[in-house]
């Protein structure tokens, strides 16, 4: 077939609102070793608390929605990610460009979506060891608050000399990044980095 089928199934997705685990938690939980994403969360009004993670090939931490091969979605809302211990995660090539906890949203070709869709995210006192090239990343969201998480690594520099940011923050409008510090020798270290963003208010990082 020359594909339309397939577009137009993708093309018109519709996702019920009022049947997305609403009021879930994931909480003291050990997860360690897994091939891929450690909690992929798709849900609204939830919490991941004080859980470990370690040895994950991709993101420990991951809110996202997969429109072209599983068809999941879609954005999360009222998410508290609170107390999480995270380390030596994230070592495949695309994680690495990724945060330990990671938010986005995509649209269809597996790329990035303008939509602003998360809402009300609360990331909270986490520990993140050993991470790579970014510890927390937020994408696509709108009333954030990432306070009191630390970061410390005593990895090698990497070879090809890129940045490294605790948190990373890209399409984000309305977010609060306070008391958040990070130990890391390595060179082209930062505490924050952002672009295309609204009303980011930063204290004592």
């Amino acid at each position: 077939t020359d594909g339309t089928e397939k577009d137009a199934a993708l093309s018109q997705q519709v996702f019920n609102r009022s049947s997305v685990n609403r009021g879930f938690m994931l909480r003291n939980n050990t997860f360690r070793n897994i091939r891929r994403y450690g909690s992929v969360i798709r849900a609204e009004h939830g919490a991941i608390v004080g859980n470990q993670s370690s040895g994950i090939s991709d993101v420990p931490i991951v809110l996202r929605n997969e429109p072209d091969f599983w068809r999941n979605g879609l954005q999360s809302s009222d998410i508290l990610i609170q107390g999480n211990t995270i380390s030596d995660s994230g070592f495949t090539p695309q994680a690495r460009q990724l945060g330990q906890i990671h938010v986005t949203l995509y649209r269809l070709g597996d790329q990035p979506s303008p939509w602003i869709a998360h809402r009300n995210i609360r990331i909270l006192s986490n520990s993140i060891l050993q991470w790579n090239r970014r510890g927390i990343s937020v994408e696509s969201a709108s009333d954030v608050l990432i306070k009191g998480n630390t970061f410390n690594s005593d990895a090698e520099p990497s070879p090809e000399n890129q940045s490294k940011s605790a948190i990373f923050l890209k399409r984000v409008t309305n977010a609060e990044v306070i008391g958040n510090h990070a130990t890391d020798p390595r060179p082209h270290t930062q505490i924050l980095q952002q672009s295309e963003t609204e009303n980011i208010t930063q204290e004592e990082n």
